[in-house]
């Protein structure tokens, strides 16, 4: 005969544990497993045979009894532990349209201790027809069910013989010798497996719960990182935001100091325009007398030659701070670029008198006619020029080169202007467009400045490109104005 039992006493019961850790939103953990289906991540990583194998097998040896880990539908989760002698020969001569019980060997109807164990919320022992005798201990979190541990595999009486042999004879199995091992096991009582099934209910689901809890305070810890890792992240955001919003300041800072102090300075020139101009004018009309009384006396004619040298040189450094100064007013009007450039490159000539310096242009038949201010244009071609012949050494060769371009849609010119000096290396095209920086040891530093400014107000760029010891190229684009 086969029997089930289900034990009604008091510390038989497999817990639907309560567990009181605190869940999402603040709501207690038996409360968020009741609402909220456990994944069946979350089921396979809490039933998983490996991390059971340890305590479930120090419990087999003890008890001599053979353990399993199921889940909510009988099925065997990893191997049997500890397998007892008759059942593993039985069970391996097993038709395979045996009972789904995993230890079931002949039942007289399909095995469902684990899912009587679930439904009734205790232990179920069942015997079957060999005279094994087999339990399953349910476990379950907060009302949901997710598998049984299955133990036994022992006799809790002594074995008959007659069902036995017949077994055997239909396993294919020796009946004698069947019956020979199975007369030498020595059965368990029934109270003795009762106990067994407490004890197994009780470290079973407090591992379970042990495991669940160690779950939790995974998930904890992961959403903990995460939440430290966004943190972290936002914090690098928003230092990366202050620096760059104080870069902002300092450039704004550095900005509003240097138009204070060009302002000062196109204020300063103003006042002096006058007195100045003046006084030169006055000096070089002197000067120029004296240069005809000292006729015949070379010593005196060389220091008059470099007082008016001198001279030379302060109004020239007059004139570029006036220029730069000076609020730059477009006059537009069609031109004729290559003109412009020529007529830079003429009032240059005193610069290149006694010195080897060639301009070639290369054109490629480009439409060099725009609508562009002259005067401020022969500013920029004179400053470029003036730069490539104060930086080269002799022989000077300038090459100018014109193709077609576009400036946010618009039709433009680029004109290339391109020397053999000696270069320009990276730190220095990071400064040469701004105030006061020079690389000539007589210069401004205003006149690259005044050449992106003009550049800029005709809507139009200049950017600069070369190394050290290969020249240098000044690329100027200009739209073409309607």
């Amino acid at each position: 005969m086969t029997w089930r039992q289900s034990v009604p006493r008091a510390g038989a019961k497999a817990m639907s544990l309560a567990v009181h850790d605190v869940g999402p939103n603040g709501a207690t953990a038996s409360s968020w497993q009741r609402d909220a289906e456990l994944s069946p991540t979350v089921r396979a990583e809490l039933l998983d045979p490996a991390v059971w194998h340890e305590g479930m097998g120090q419990y087999a040896r003890a008890m001599h009894l053979a353990v399993a880990v199921a889940d909510a539908d009988g099925r065997l989760l990893g191997e049997c532990l500890n397998p007892q002698p008759l059942w593993s020969i039985l069970h391996a001569k097993r038709p395979t349209n045996g009972s789904g019980c995993p230890f079931c060997l002949a039942m007289l109807s399909a095995g469902t201790c684990v899912a009587d164990a679930l439904r009734s919320e205790r232990w179920v022992m069942v015997r079957d027809r060999l005279g094994l005798v087999h339990f399953a201990v349910p476990l379950a979190l907060g009302g949901q069910r997710l598998g049984a541990l299955v133990a036994g595999q022992v006799f809790d009486q002594y074995p008959a013989q007659l069902p036995l042999e017949r077994v055997a004879r239909d396993f294919g199995l020796s009946p004698s010798d069947l019956w020979q091992k199975a007369r030498r096991e020595r059965p368990v009582s029934g109270a003795t497996l009762e106990v067994y099934a407490d004890l197994l209910a009780t470290l079973g689901n407090a591992f379970l719960q042990s495991r669940y809890h160690a779950h939790l305070e995974h998930v904890r810890l992961t959403e903990r990182d995460r939440a430290e890792e966004l943190l972290r992240q936002a914090h690098a955001e928003l230092e990366h935001r202050v620096e760059e919003r104080t870069a902002e300041l300092q450039d704004a800072q550095r900005k509003a100091l240097q138009a204070e102090r060009l302002a000062a300075i196109g204020q300063m020139v103003a006042g002096l325009a006058h007195e100045s101009r003046n006084a030169l004018q006055r000096g070089q009309a002197c000067l120029s007398m004296l240069g005809l009384r000292l006729q015949g006396q070379p010593e005196a004619l060389d220091l008059l030659e470099r007082v008016q040298k001198a001279q030379d040189d302060l109004h020239r450094l007059y004139e570029d701070v006036r220029e730069y100064a000076a609020p730059i007013c477009l006059d537009p009007r069609v031109c004729d670029l290559a003109q412009v450039w020529r007529e830079a490159w003429a009032d240059l000539g005193p610069l290149r008198e006694g010195r080897g310096a060639e301009l070639r242009e290369e054109t490629g038949g480009v439409d060099l006619h725009c609508r562009a201010d002259p005067f401020h244009l022969k500013q920029v071609f004179r400053n470029l020029l003036d730069n490539a012949l104060g930086t080269g050494a002799d022989p000077v060769r300038v090459v100018i080169r014109c193709a077609r371009a576009e400036v946010e849609g618009r039709e433009a010119v680029r004109v290339a202007v391109r020397d053999n000096g000696p270069g320009v290396s990276a730190e220095q095209r990071a400064k040469l467009f701004e105030p006061f920086y020079t690389t000539k040891p007589t210069g401004t530093g205003l006149g690259l400045r005044l050449v992106a400014d003009v550049a800029r107000i005709h809507d139009g760029g200049v950017f600069v490109i070369g190394e050290p010891g290969h020249g240098a190229t000044f690329t100027l684009v200009i739209p073409v104005l309607p």
